[in-house]
């Protein structure tokens, strides 16, 4: 049996990099539509369903439940990703911690989302082992986020320098503590002979004017920058933070580590997984003369760059996620 053009319903809402890139990855071997649910489409959810052979979809949510129950009731094959700010891809007090509030139905839909799932695919190991609380194991898979190497990689395309660190995330209330921006503004006003640049869109939220309030001269808020705006960010920036209490996989992190950041880090969640044993580490109990102490090692590392870079090119690579991708979908239907 033929098996490479099975027809895939791709579900989302929005953009996310990870998303768009797994949709191009299965387009290589499946027929993929993308649908974008909404109330004026609402009424074409079972059609559009009844015509694929598999829904596809990242972060098991309210809405996604009810498409995936249609798709159970029509015989047909579901792969969900539970990576991001996964509900329950973490303890109940590690949410706490990170200050990560879910309502109460979005996190009991996500987890039946899983359960009613034939397969579900995690984007690193810390993931994996929170999911596994809510489905059995050997119907996850470890694939891990691959990175566009053809965009985040190659020549430095502008002169690096040595006093600019960088970090990316929206801005908005739910990420200023979960990723860290409540350290890296204040690190900023630690380090004065430093330039920092918060790149990320803002939401509307309030949460960019209380940095800018807190912020000093050599604190930038770039805001939503397009892809080769965020490569030559990447490529002039001497250090990349991701200061994260809370993360899944750390996309950000790992294209930075491709134009060969330094990574000043955490060690939360999948962090380590991304960051790997050469990256420099701060300590879980945050003390800004000893971040200040390793920022200052990391800016005068004799370490090549070329490390981080070849990590990533290794490890997070389209190639390998390709295959690991298209081999899953293609395992629902071995036995048909």
């Amino acid at each position: 049996m033929n098996l490479t053009r099975k027809k895939i319903l791709f579900i989302k809402k929005g953009f996310t990099r990870f998303e768009n890139n797994d949709i191009n990855l299965l387009s290589r071997d499946f027929d993929v539509k993308v649908f974008e649910p909404s109330i004026y489409n609402v009424s074409k959810i079972f059609a559009e369903v009844k015509k694929v052979d598999l829904l596809y979809y990242w972060f098991p949510n309210d809405y996604k439940l009810l498409i995936s129950i249609i798709g159970k009731f029509l015989n047909k094959k579901i792969v969900v990703v539970g990576g991001g700010q996964m509900s329950t891809a973490d303890t109940k007090e590690g949410r706490k911690f990170a200050r990560v509030k879910y309502r109460y139905f979005h996190r009991i839909s996500g987890i039946l989302c899983l359960r009613i799932a034939n397969k579900i695919i995690a984007v690193s190991n810390y993931e994996l082992n929170g999911l596994a609380r809510y489905a059995v194991k050997n119907k996850i898979a470890l694939v891990y986020n691959s990175i566009d190497t053809k965009l985040f990689s190659g020549e430095a395309k502008v002169e690096r320098d040595p006093k600019l660190i960088i970090t990316v995330s929206s801005l908005k209330d739910t990420h200023y503590h979960r990723k860290g921006l409540d350290i890296f503004v204040k690190l900023s006003r630690e380090m004065p002979d430093f330039k920092f640049v918060l790149i990320g869109k803002d939401t509307g939220d309030g949460t960019a004017e209380s940095i800018m309030n807190q912020a000093k001269d050599n604190l930038v808020m770039a805001g939503s920058v397009t892809d080769d705006e965020l490569v030559s960010w990447m490529y002039k920036a001497s250090i990349y933070c991701q200061f994260s209490r809370q993360e899944g996989f750390g996309v950000a992190l790992a294209e930075s580590m491709a134009c060969k950041c330094i990574p000043v880090v955490s060690r939360y969640g999948a962090i380590p997984e991304v960051a790997g044993p050469d990256a420099y580490y701060i300590e879980n109990e945050i003390n800004y003369s000893a971040i200040r102490s390793t920022i200052m090692n990391a800016s005068k590392a004799g370490l090549s760059r070329d490390l981080y870079a070849g990590r990533i090119a290794s490890l997070f690579n389209d190639m390998v996620r390709d295959k690991l991708i298209v081999d899953t979908v293609n395992s629902l239907f071995q036995t048909q």
